[in-house]
């Protein structure tokens, strides 16, 4: 699935306090499991989950 995210990221970054980094996952690895406490949000750039 392709989607362009330039338009949200350029209006809510500002809003978050510039609370975003980039993390490269290499395939195979876990974001997160499963029963594990939320601290953080994704938006997935490239790629599949």
């Amino acid at each position: 699935m392709d989607s362009d995210l330039s338009g949200f990221l350029a209006m809510d970054i500002p809003s978050v306090g510039g609370g975003f980094a980039t993390r490269t996952i290499a395939p195979g690895d876990f974001i997160f499991l499963e029963g594990q406490p939320g601290d953080s949000a994704y938006i997935i750039m490239k790629g599949e989950v």
